[in-house]
């Protein structure tokens, strides 16, 4: 069973930058999976995050989506996208997954399909 998966992002992201993560994703064991925590964090120990979010997860493919301020500068390579999978027996599919960095000019109030 894996209990996390992380995603190396390459790129250079600044303190106070608005990051928006897009993904989709569905349940292929229940209909009450979930992830218990999708972040933004540091790429190594003490893998601090900057921001993350819990989602349950539909037996049909859906969009999530999560958002927030960077809160340190990582150099490329340094931060990752943290997918902890461990809170339950499950099996979830995972599609295409993006992470934008928006730069320091953006709401977050003003970005798509941050609801639940």
């Amino acid at each position: 069973m894996t209990q996390a998966r992380f995603l190396p992002i390459a790129s250079n992201i600044e303190k106070g930058d608005m990051i928006y993560v897009f993904f989709f994703a569905k349940s292929l064991s229940q209909s009450n999976a979930r992830f218990d925590q999708v972040a933004l964090q540091l790429g190594s120990a003490p893998y601090t995050p900057s921001f993350s979010r819990r989602f349950s997860i539909a037996t049909e493919w859906q969009p999530y989506a999560l958002a927030g301020t960077a809160k340190q500068d990582f150099q490329p390579g340094a931060s990752q996208l943290g997918i902890q999978l461990a809170g339950a027996k499950q099996q979830v599919a995972l599609g295409s997954i993006f992470v934008l960095n928006l730069g320091k000019n953006v709401a977050l109030d003003t970005l798509p399909f941050l609801n639940d």
